[in-house]
């Protein structure tokens, strides 16, 4: 019997001519679709990636809160399609943090504090001495001079910033020959100069900051994958599992600030029910605790080895990285004078 059906035409790829089977051609890989498509084409591509994502969430968010371990064992399974790729995870929840952190910046307002705003107000003062008025004299007059006129604490720390314009002494270093120098000088002056504009404006330098800080968290990844790579280099991992192992860590932090600063925000709403906000607070102390657990349990499950060996490499590992951030925040902290 002859077929009846008409001869369905096969579409050839249009940079090798083979016949497509999919939406990619196999021989090549160009894609099917190129720019040249209706922005019909264009709008609804880009909603089907985003729903497509967006599916993905709840699967990747419960998992990583609450399951130490359990996203980067399943990604070096091969089960990665049902979740959210680790570096986009990353980079979402931290930049959302960022977010939410200069978002309770411009709440709260800034200001600049030394000693003289410790003391109490004029009126007070009366008050003051009516309070301490049963002590013996000399324990007394010390009492009234710490309250009345506070003084900062001898260990505190105080940035001391020159004085502005062309009079501050050079800065020069006998080695460096005068362009090195000189640009140093420069460098130093621009320094000096934010520093007066930390003082004047500090909000406007924590959004700098802020601004600079993902960055600096960015080369923290590679740098404290290099640590466990070091540390458990006879596992025989590959530096990318390691490097994921730091993504995820990373991505589970920033998604519990994020709850430790919703919980918090709620629980200051909520002060005409006590019972609710207490256990608001508790629950922000609850994650307080989980952070450092689950970090804990994450690099049990991922490596396997015993308690004690865990337990011993997470306090040394924990160390260097408390080094490395406090010495990337202190040069985030000159890169955003220098840039600001």
């Amino acid at each position: 019997m002859a077929n009846l059906e008409p001869d369905l035409p096969v579409s050839t790829c249009g940079n090798c001519q083979t016949p497509l089977q999919g939406p990619h051609c196999h021989a090549c890989g160009q894609p099917v679709k190129g720019l040249i498509r209706p922005l019909a084409g264009w709008i609804a591509d880009f909603l089907d990636g985003v729903l497509q994502w967006d599916g993905r969430i709840p699967r990747t968010l419960g998992p990583l809160l609450f399951r130490p371990g359990f996203l980067t064992t399943e990604y070096i399974a091969g089960r990665r399609v049902r979740y959210v790729t680790p570096v986009r995870l990353f980079l979402f929840l931290v930049l959302a943090l960022f977010v939410a952190v200069n978002w309770l910046a411009d709440i709260d307002g800034g200001s600049v504090v030394d000693a003289t705003m410790l003391a109490p107000a004029a009126e007070d003062s009366e008050r003051v001495e009516r309070i301490v008025s049963w002590l013996p004299d000399p324990h007394r007059k010390d009492v009234l001079d710490e309250v009345l006129s506070p003084t900062l604490p001898a260990n505190a720390l105080v940035f001391s910033v020159g004085d502005e314009g062309a009079g501050a002494r050079p800065l020069r270093v006998s080695w460096l020959g005068d362009a090195l120098n000189a640009r140093l000088e420069e460098a130093m002056q621009r320094v000096n100069a934010n520093l007066h504009r930390a003082q004047r404006d500090p909000r406007a330098f924590v959004e700098q900051m802020l601004g600079v800080a993902p960055q600096a968290l960015l080369v923290m990844l590679p740098l404290f994958a290099l640590v466990l790579k070091l540390f458990y280099l006879f596992k025989r991992r590959l530096y990318m599992e390691h490097l994921l192992v730091a993504l995820h860590s990373h991505a589970f932090i920033a998604l519990a600030l994020l709850a430790i600063v919703a919980l918090d925000l709620l629980s200051g709403s909520m002060a005409a029910w006590p019972v609710l906000a207490g256990a608001l607070q508790w629950g922000v102390i609850a994650l307080w605790c989980w952070i450092p657990l689950n970090l804990l349990l994450t690099q049990k499950r991922i490596y396997g080895q015993g308690w004690g060996m865990t337990l011993l490499k997470f306090a040394v590992i924990g160390i260097i990285y408390l080094v490395m951030l406090t010495v990337i925040s202190l040069v985030t902290f000159l890169v955003s004078l220098l840039l600001w």
